[in-house]
């Protein structure tokens, strides 16, 4: 199987090729919102009966909440497992009215195709699908496949997690494939090496039994809002690491190899300004960028509430105040639990410290506690990560990039647990394709590269 080979197949097939992800983008598979319960339902039978078509077996594994789609094609014993990871579920379309098209009806523009999972993750499962079908119609799988999508990958996936344990015997295998990542910029293919792990907690402070007119209480009665503000300042330090007992223990520092293959990334502070707006200011500022975004744990404030926030004045004492936080974690720190806990712990006590006296009327609240997932890291001198870049590298013609990524994928630390499987995250997402937001797209030439690698990897899997 050689690359100009697959690439006749898929310009051949082309039109026929996207037309089937259109039907599978129009499924309004809303995972967080319970109203789209059957539309999930009825796009995880789609998908299950088009493995069938592609020559796959595939059958709907019941959870308590959302179906998993699993699909399996066997090989023979001596050729070696691809378990191939990915969701058929979608981030709301909100705010509609940014839209300039239906989210929900794919359209062509510009050499992209725009709709809600263009790329996050029905687009980048998609290429998968018709590289495994390419595959099977030519006689060229050799590998084992065990295929497993859920469909609640965007809000939380309480699904998976709760029946992992009972289907580990039909996920075991050598090399875990995900497809949904991306490369920081389209000439190059890139490996991802690394994940972040994600805790997140509420804190609440609550103070006077109702609101209170700010001129006849404003500097008397104690201010929730400016009592919060002070307890989230609390939790770092000057030099923006963060302030938690503990809560860099066990982090080992990274190796020259990673080092080395950090520098692929071609991140520096005026791209990132270029990127984001701003200057790359945040974290640890001793820290370099690359080191901050993929190997060391953060605290962040993800959003704050009090009292008026609406046009014009409204003068008052609010009655309480709200922050959501979460900590993305590294390899080597506590577990998510015990990291958590330490978090929390850390808060009471500095919310102790500031209001010793219990009859203040005053409370802390700490609520919606979540732990969703561990860091993971891959060796980047691996037989699979080898094989991968080396296929990258022949279809781009560019050096691979190696990213340690800033984000999360929480079930992919336990799924390579369960399975034995080595993880491999490759995908060709952009900056651009705006996902989670509005106006969400895939390049068609990235949906192209993501059908010859994966057409090449699967070719290629032995070790």
């Amino acid at each position: 199987m050689d690359l100009e080979q697959v690439k006749n197949y898929y310009l051949k097939e082309r039109e026929r090729i996207l037309s089937e992800l259109k039907q599978f983008l129009s499924f309004k598979s809303i995972s967080t919102n319970s109203s789209f319960k059957t539309e999930c339902i009825q796009c995880a039978k789609w998908l299950s009966s088009h493995f069938e078509a592609c020559g796959l077996e595939s059958t709907l594994i019941e959870t308590p909440t959302l179906p998993l789609v699993y699909s399996w094609y066997n090989c023979s014993p001596e050729a070696p497992t691809v378990v191939f990871y990915g969701h058929y579920d979608v981030q709301p379309p909100d705010p509609l009215e940014a839209w300039e098209s239906d989210p929900f009806c794919a359209v062509e523009k510009n050499g992209r195709l725009y709709a809600r999972g263009a790329q996050d993750n029905k687009g980048q499962l998609f290429y998968f699908v018709k590289a495994v079908e390419f595959l099977l119609k030519q006689k060229a799988l050799n590998c084992n496949l065990k295929i497993i999508i859920e469909g609640e990958e965007e809000s939380g996936g309480k699904g998976i997690t709760s029946v992992l344990n009972d289907i580990k015997d039909k996920i075991k295998g050598d090399v875990l494939l995900v497809c949904d990542t991306g490369t920081p910029y389209a000439e190059a293919g890139a490996v991802t090496v690394g994940l972040r792990g994600i805790i997140a907690l509420t804190v609440e402070i609550t103070g006077p039994r109702k609101d209170l007119h700010s001129g006849v209480h404003g500097g008397v009665a104690p201010n929730p809002a400016q009592i919060l503000c002070t307890l989230l300042s609390s939790l770092h330090n000057k030099d923006g690491s963060v302030a938690v007992t503990g809560f860099y223990e066990g982090i080992a520092e990274p190796t020259a190899e990673e080092l080395k293959l950090l520098n692929t990334f071609p991140v520096t502070d005026n791209l990132y300004k270029e990127l984001t707006g701003v200057l790359p200011l945040g974290g640890e500022r001793d820290k370099d960028l690359l080191i901050r975004r993929g190997f060391r744990p953060t605290l962040e404030i993800n959003g704050i509430t009090s009292g008026y926030t609406g046009q014009g004045m409204k003068t008052i004492v609010p009655h309480n105040a709200e922050a959501k936080i979460s900590c993305r974690t590294v390899v080597g720190q506590k577990k998510p639990e015990e990291l958590l806990n330490l978090v929390c712990s850390q808060i009471e006590k500095n919310f102790n410290d500031m209001f010793p006296n219990k009859e203040s009327g005053l409370h802390l609240r700490i609520k919606e506690k979540v732990t969703a997932g561990e860091a993971l890291k891959v060796n980047p001198t691996s037989w699979h990560i080898q094989k991968a870049s080396e296929i990258l590298k022949e279809i781009t013609g560019k050096e691979t990039i190696f990213i340690w990524e800033g984000a999360s994928i929480p079930i992919i630390s336990e799924l390579s647990k369960v399975s034995g499987a080595l993880p491999l995250l490759v995908g060709f997402g952009l900056e651009e394709d705006n996902i989670h937001a509005p106006n969400e797209s895939f390049s068609l030439e990235q949906f192209m590269k993501g059908f010859l690698f994966c057409s090449l990897f699967l070719s290629k899997a032995e070790k």
